[in-house]
């Protein structure tokens, strides 16, 4: 057995494990699982800066930078 063979079975022994821990997963519905999301993004849209904005511009790392510019050309 050449090294690429043995690589090739160490892939497939790795994915049947994967797949075998994937199988017990315990399974949702999309309808609940996006209620949940929904619940959780109203909860916490107060807190959130892309929605409200930022307290103070100091706050923003965004902002523009002031101050020392350099260009070299």
């Amino acid at each position: 057995m050449s090294g690429r063979d043995g690589h090739t079975i160490l892939q497939a022994r790795r994915m049947v494990d994967q797949l075998r821990r994937e199988r017990n997963v315990r399974r949702a519905t999309v309808s609940s699982c996006s209620a949940d999301l929904i619940r959780y993004t109203q909860e916490f849209a107060k807190d959130d800066v892309l929605l409200t904005g930022f307290p103070n511009d100091k706050m923003n790392p965004y902002r523009p930078k002031g101050g020392f510019q350099c260009e070299l050309l």
